[in-house]
C-alpha cells in the first residue's frame, strides 16, 4: 500500500520526476531556438572581440539561468566549445 501511495504523489514509474523549476527550453522548440542564433551569430563573439573568426556551435546564456537569467534573444549569444567551456568556469568559479 505505500508504494500505491508514493506512486500516485510521484506519478507512473516511467514518467519524469521533475522536482525543481527548469527554465532550460528543451525538444523542439529548444533546437529551433539554437538554430536561429547560431544562424544570426554563425562566428563565436568571444572570439569576434578578439578578432578572430571562430565558428560558433553553443547558444550560451550571457547572464546564466540560474542566476536569473532569462531565455530571451538578448540574453544568448554563440560561441564556439573552448569560449564556452571558459565562460562556464568561471562562472561556476564566481
Amino acid at each position: 500500500r505505500g508504494s500505491e501511495a508514493q506512486a500516485t504523489a510521484w506519478g507512473a514509474p516511467w514518467e519524469r520526476r521533475v522536482t525543481y523549476q527548469d527554465k532550460r527550453i528543451r525538444g523542439r522548440a529548444g533546437q529551433a531556438m539554437r538554430a536561429r542564433v547560431l544562424a544570426e551569430e554563425p562566428y563565436c563573439r568571444a572570439c569576434l572581440a578578439e578578432g578572430k573568426r571562430v565558428q560558433a556551435t553553443v547558444v550560451d546564456h550571457i547572464k546564466a539561468l540560474a542566476a536569473g537569467g532569462d531565455n530571451s534573444r538578448g540574453n544568448q549569444q554563440g560561441l564556439c566549445e573552448p569560449c564556452h567551456e571558459a565562460k562556464s568556469k568561471r562562472e561556476r568559479a564566481e
